[in-house]
C-alpha cells in the first residue's frame, strides 16, 4: 500500500471577505449589537498550528516535517519556522497561545520578534528578551 493512501489529506480552510470595509461598518452602525468576532493575532494561530501539527507527528500521521512541507505546500523553511516557535519559554507559549485579540497587535506579538528570541534556546534568557520586548511596548505607547 502507498504511504499516500495511508496518510490523510491535510486540509486548509480559507474564509474571503469579498464586501467593502464601508459596508461591514454601515451593517454594524445599524445593529449596535452586532460585533465582528475579535480575531486572534496572527502568532497566536500559527502557535497553535505548530503544536497541532506536531501532534499529527507524535500520533504517526504524519511521518515528518517533509511529508507536511509536502502535503500543506509549505516549503520545509517555513515550516521550520512555525514549528521552531515550540521552542519559546513555556510561559510565552502561554502569553502567545492566551493573547487576546489587540488593535494594533503589539511589536512583541509579531513573529520576526519571537524570531529574535528564538536566538537563545535558554529560556530563562527568552524570557528576558520577553520582558524586555513588552515593557519597551508599554513605555512606548504602540
Amino acid at each position: 500500500m502507498l504511504r499516500e493512501q495511508i496518510i490523510p489529506a491535510l486540509s486548509m480552510e480559507y474564509k474571503t471577505n469579498f464586501r467593502s470595509h464601508k459596508r461591514k461598518q454601515a451593517r454594524n452602525d445599524k445593529n449596535p449589537h452586532c460585533s465582528s468576532p475579535s480575531k486572534l493575532p496572527r502568532i497566536t494561530r500559527l502557535m497553535a498550528l505548530a503544536h497541532h501539527l506536531q501532534e499529527l507527528i507524535d500520533q504517526g500521521i504524519v511521518h515528518d516535517y517533509a511529508d507536511i512541507a509536502r502535503l500543506t505546500g509549505l516549503s520545509r523553511a517555513r515550516l521550520t519556522q512555525i514549528m521552531n516557535f515550540r521552542l519559546l519559554a513555556p510561559q510565552i507559549q502561554e502569553d502567545i497561545i492566551f493573547a487576546t485579540a489587540m488593535a494594533p497587535i503589539p511589536n512583541y506579538l509579531k513573529e520576526r520578534a519571537l524570531r529574535m528570541i528564538l536566538k537563545t534556546s535558554v529560556w530563562d534568557e527568552q524570557l528576558k528578551i520577553w520582558k524586555k520586548l513588552k515593557a519597551s511596548k508599554l513605555h512606548t505607547g504602540q
